[in-house]
């Protein structure tokens, strides 16, 4: 009961006590020293103060039960909260009431919040552990069932307003979160946390964290070193929160190191290498094993790893000891010897300090050539500082340095359209030709259109659409609740349709019906509803009195036409483009005519389509097969290049071709093919009838190997010098390309150690820079005119000006102005007047040029073929 009706109840109490009292005074005695519940009556009492004598006596057994109650909920609740001794010694009692029986209620609540009580404290020592509260659904931490269980019950009871609101505090003052958050983060799971036991385990036993290669802790186990490498990965990426972070980093593990643990496999496995090492060093006079080196590649790996293990510190004392034994250099072929940060993040970050030192800015570009990453990791900072997920500290190191935040745009124009960008242009001509935005379910000329409305109204209902599309498609007059129907859209589609054949005698309705425009596709949603047994019967029999044919019929393909309008396979026109390509053999000497030139072209291209889906007569096959038709390409232009390789083979006596041979690339590509088992096999017994090798030879050295050679392209380098006065050769050097890649090799052999000492004392005599150019100066140093910057606009509107002269030339010189797109004498200009008909089609020409184009006589409709005769 609450406080108000308590005080009711008090107030009617005593206003009635007095009223009794004055009432019977002379009636009950002693009224003052009995109960009112045993008062006694006197026999002349009237009937009214009977009948408040005996609702006194009720009152006041009311008061009593109700006395009794808050009695008995106030000792409840100070047995939930303040346990008795017994109870507070974990012993699980339950207190006894006077009589010496048990009370069932509060026994019942005293075990409930102890079990509570159990599993929160159970949640504490997991935070403690972990350094969170987010336990998995199936983990056991110390008691059954799961605490994932329980911590999954404690949500559900907080999300449906069933939890105590002290228990919530409770939660809440641990750190327990009631919603998790969605993030990129990997989550703690129940694999993550026996992967890491395993781990632990491992180092227990062996007292480190060299895990071997391919190290499983149990026979249907997942390889504990690909899981290490993964949480390096993930540590990289930034998605490996501070509690895991902190687990694996107490365990010794360097979460920025390269590959597995100390980049090492087992102690057999090393010692191994060791020795293939010491007998390189022997063979070879040092241990410089090259990366890719062809007659031991892992060798060459393995020393790099040890390299690397080296740089960050984490290669072992004896290991270090035993390759300095050997003459082992840590440094050989590395920029410094200072050892790498450990932090990628931060590694990243001092990159991109070196960069602005040298180009005084931040702004990385994205396929920046010399150091990718960098350029990869400046977009991704902008892109997590837009969408806020860059911690404070990132932000402040960034800033300090000048970063801009500007997403810089792609050059070449404006920025590509997206999916939905497009999907909504679609959606606006619907409307524009329609008049509506009611997408039928099959709209055959986009069918992912109507798709594509439905998921925006149920992004709209799950509230996961952004405010800026929801109000472009309200402006557009877009439905969310879906597209408004009339009382009977069905009837008055079916009266629509018997109108229709009343009219012209069928109900064959074409596709594009302009007096109903849906009706076409609503005889579609019929035979799709009756298919999958969806169509009532009433309508069913509604739609066979009109005979409608129930077979689905997909949508007719008309044959392709010519720009005349007529279709390749009429008669008339199948004989003209013949007698054509009659004639292009006689001047070409075959009929193989790419499918561009023209209109011959695509004919030929739609012969062989045809051909292949059986739609060509065989009178017509006969007659190409006359004139040596050409209906595989790529078998007969792949038969030229075995003609000639066999031509080759006859003339060289093996199959060592040039790079600047036209065989080249077809040879190599067949022994790709061949190593691929893709090449088919009569093609591999052709080339087996000529001996064919399908060994790849080793890779050729682009510098010139002979000495002769080599003087001549430094007597080059000397005449550039002496017009130029410096060896600065840029690679753009159209005069003498070769010269360009001499130079660069030059460098390259130097960096390596690999150059010849007179070679390089003759090149330090005439001051050759050994040190890598900027771009920007190999661009300055031949004295190129700097040209005055011209924006794109005037660069496009003087290119505009000097075809349009040529134009004028043209028609000087033919009369007209209908060029041909395949115009051989000059094949810009023809393509430059295509592209005006295109502009003019799409009204994206302007008036001034319509005017000028107008002036010369130019036709913007289709052009006939015209035959042209050039002077000779």
């Amino acid at each position: 009961m609450s406080s108000s009706q308590s005080q009711l109840v008090s107030d009617l109490k005593e206003e009635m006590r007095a009223t009794v009292d004055a009432a019977v005074a002379a009636t009950i005695a002693p009224a003052a020293a009995l109960d009112p519940a045993q008062a006694v009556l006197h026999p002349s009492t009237t009937l009214q103060q009977r009948q408040l004598a005996e609702f006194n006596q009720w009152l006041y057994r009311w008061n009593n039960y109700q006395q009794h109650l808050a009695n008995y909920w106030q000792g409840r609740a100070h047995a939930l909260h303040q346990p008795t001794a017994d109870q507070g010694a974990g012993g699980g009692k339950v207190g006894k009431n006077k009589k010496g029986k048990k009370g069932k209620a509060g026994s019942m609540g005293d075990k409930v919040e102890l079990k509570w009580n159990k599993r929160f404290q159970e949640l504490v020592d997991f935070k403690e552990e972990h350094g969170h509260c987010n336990v998995p659904k199936e983990f056991s931490y110390k008691f059954s069932p799961p605490l994932g269980h329980w911590v999954g019950r404690m949500r559900h009871l907080h999300k449906t307003g069933r939890l105590d609101p002290s228990r919530s505090e409770r939660l809440l003052d641990v750190g327990f979160e009631f919603v998790i958050a969605k993030t990129d983060s990997i989550k703690f799971s129940v694999v993550w946390d026996s992967s890491f036991q395993a781990l632990q385990a491992f180092k227990d036993v062996n007292g480190h964290v060299e895990v071997p290669k391919g190290y499983r802790p149990q026979p249907d186990a997942s390889e504990l070193d690909g899981w290490i490498t993964r949480q390096r990965k993930h540590f990289k990426d930034g998605k490996l929160p501070d509690h895991l972070k902190t687990k694996l980093q107490a365990l010794g593990l360097n979460l920025g190191g390269r590959g597995r643990p100390f980049g090492l496999e087992s102690e057999e496995s090393w010692g191994k290498h060791i020795k293939d090492l010491t007998k390189y060093c022997q063979d070879h006079g040092d241990c410089d094993v090259p990366e890719k080196y062809l007659k031991d590649r892992e060798l060459g790996i393995w020393v790099k790893m040890q390299r690397d293990a080296y740089s960050d510190k984490v290669l072992p004392d004896n290991r270090v000891k035993m390759l300095n034994q050997i003459g082992f250099n840590f440094y050989h072929g590395r920029k410094t010897t200072r050892s790498k940060t450990t932090d990628p993040w931060q590694r990243r970050l001092s990159e991109l300090s070196a960069y602005k030192n040298k180009a005084g800015n931040t702004n990385v570009p994205k396929n920046f050539t010399l150091n990718l990453g960098l350029g990869d990791f400046v977009y991704n900072q902008r892109m997590a500082y837009k969408d806020n997920n860059l911690s404070g500290e990132k932000i402040q190191a960034l800033e300090d340095m000048g970063f801009d935040w500007t997403l810089k745009a792609k050059k070449g124009g404006k920025k590509a359209k997206t999916a939905w960008e497009k999907k909504f242009e679609d959606l606006q001509e619907f409307k524009s030709k329609y008049g509506n935005l009611n997408i039928p379910e099959e709209y055959e000329p986009d069918p992912k259109l109507g798709d594509w409305t439905k998921r925006q109204r149920k992004n709209q209902r799950e509230g996961v659409m952004k405010s800026e599309k929801y109000e472009r498609l309200k402006g557009l007059g877009f439905d969310f609740g879906g597209p408004k129907q009339d009382k009977k859209p069905w009837m008055k589609q079916y009266d629509a349709l018997v109108e229709f054949k009343n009219e012209h005698g069928h109900i064959e309705v074409p596709v594009h019906y302009e007096k109903n425009p849906p009706l076409y596709y609503w005889l579609g949603t019929q035979r799709q509803a009756n298919k999958k047994g969806k169509l009532p019967e009433n309508k069913v029999a509604l739609l066979n009195e009109l005979n409608f044919d129930f077979t689905y019929k997909p949508r007719p393909r008309t044959v392709k036409a010519t720009r005349s309008g007529k279709p390749f396979l009429a008669d008339d026109e199948w004989e003209n483009m013949f007698h054509e390509l009659e004639e292009w053999k006689t001047e070409h000497g075959n009929s193989d005519v790419p499918q561009r030139s023209g209109r011959l072209g695509s004919w030929v291209h739609y012969m062989r389509f045809y051909s292949k889906g059986g739609k060509l007569s065989q009178d017509r096959r006969d007659r190409l097969d006359e004139i040596g038709f050409c209906w595989n390409v790529t078998d007969d232009r792949w038969m030229a290049k075995y003609q000639d390789a066999c031509n080759f083979k006859t003339e060289h006596g093996n199959f060592d071709v040039p790079a600047s041979h036209s065989l080249y690339n077809w040879i190599s590509y067949q022994r790709k093919l061949y190593q691929d088992a893709s090449l088919p096999q009569d093609r591999v017994e052709l080339l087996s009838k000529i001996d064919f090798d399908y060994e790849v030879p080793p890779k050729r050295r682009s510098a010139v190997k002979s000495p002769e050679a080599w003087t001549l392209r430094y007597e080059d380098l000397i005449a550039f010098k002496d017009e130029y006065g410096h060896c600065g050769v840029p690679p753009t050097y159209g005069r003498n390309p070769p010269l360009a890649k001499w130079v660069a090799s030059q460098r390259t052999k130097n960096k390596k150690g690999n150059l010849r000492d007179d070679r390089l004392e003759l090149l330090n005599e005439i001051g050759f820079d050994f040190g890598a150019q900027d771009p920007l100066q190999k661009l300055g140093v031949l004295k190129v005119p700097q040209l005055e910057p011209v924006s794109r606009e005037t660069y496009l509107e003087n290119m505009w000006d000097k075809s349009y002269l040529e134009l004028d030339a043209y028609k000087n010189h033919f009369g007209h102005c209908n060029i041909p797109i395949s115009y051989e004498a000059n094949p810009a200009l023809g393509a430059w007047a295509f592209s005006q008909r295109m502009a003019y089609k799409k009204d994206k020409l302007s008036e001034n040029r319509i005017k000028k184009l107008n002036e010369l006589g130019f036709s913007f409709g289709p052009q006939k073929k015209v035959q042209i005769q050039e002077e000779v």
